[in-house]
């Protein structure tokens, strides 16, 4: 089967089911939130009598189209697709194991996070791909719908935060970065892995996901400890003999 054929079987399968809607089970860390989704607009609606908020004014200005959701088309296929990740260079960089809460941010199907199940107590994965979410729910992970600049979870809520090939897709990577480090208790650990953009061949991937209008912004590591630095933070930047990069730091 070709490239061509999954994508077409997918906008199929996308646009037969329609309008759909579902309601994650209630979490200690947050709000119970109800997850719609329609053929034009993604939003997230709070259960609480006041639905005017800050998560609701950031979508309203970064409204997702779902007939440029790359994601919900690719979510059946995904895993397969990028195949499994390095689950050894993480256990190391999030110093696993541990009994306290994992987040998994832009973590979509759980296709990571799942694979470090025995190592944490809990995970939750946040991402804004209602097909995503449902794929990371069956593997017995908790799925949050949300936009990872604006986190439906209180402060110190979690001891490891993790975001795998994922920043270069949020809205705003500064405003995603000091929220991550805000649901972060102390003590704890992020480590954001991306490609690096110093390489040529970074340097084209994001030429073509901007020519497939994926609306990515992809950031040197230097920049991303830049970042995370200008929180407060210091932050060390690991290198594979490729072409990834893991920024991480402790708060």
């Amino acid at each position: 089967m070709n490239v061509i054929t999954v994508i077409w079987a997918g906008v199929l399968e996308y646009w037969s089911i329609g309008n759909n809607s579902f309601e994650m089970p209630k979490s200690p860390l947050g709000p119970s939130l109800q997850y719609s989704s329609t053929p034009i607009i993604n939003k997230v609606l709070w259960a609480t009598d006041n639905p005017i908020d800050k998560q609701t004014q950031f979508i309203a200005a970064h409204s997702i189209i779902d007939m440029l959701d790359h994601f919900d088309l690719i979510a059946s296929i995904y895993d397969r697709l990028i195949g499994p990740p390095n689950t050894g260079r993480l256990r190391q960089l999030l110093k696993l194991p541990t009994n306290g809460w994992l987040l998994d941010g832009g973590g979509g199907t759980g296709r990571v996070s799942s694979q470090l199940n025995d190592l944490v107590g809990n995970i939750v994965v946040s991402d804004l791909s209602l097909r995503m979410l449902k794929k990371a729910q069956e593997k017995a992970i908790s799925p949050v719908r949300a936009h990872v600049e604006h986190l439906p979870f209180p402060d110190e809520s979690f001891d490891r935060v993790l975001v795998v090939d994922a920043l270069h897709h949020f809205c705003d990577q500064q405003e995603a970065i000091e929220d991550l480090l805000r649901v972060l208790k102390p003590g704890g650990r992020l480590v954001i892995e991306e490609p690096d953009f110093n390489h040529k061949g970074v340097k084209l991937l994001a030429l073509a996901e901007k020519i497939l209008l994926m609306r990515s912004h992809f950031y040197a590591p230097e920049q991303i400890r830049d970042m995370i630095a200008s929180c407060g933070y210091p932050a060390k930047i690991e290198n594979d003999d490729r072409y990834t990069s893991w920024v991480v730091t402790d708060k």
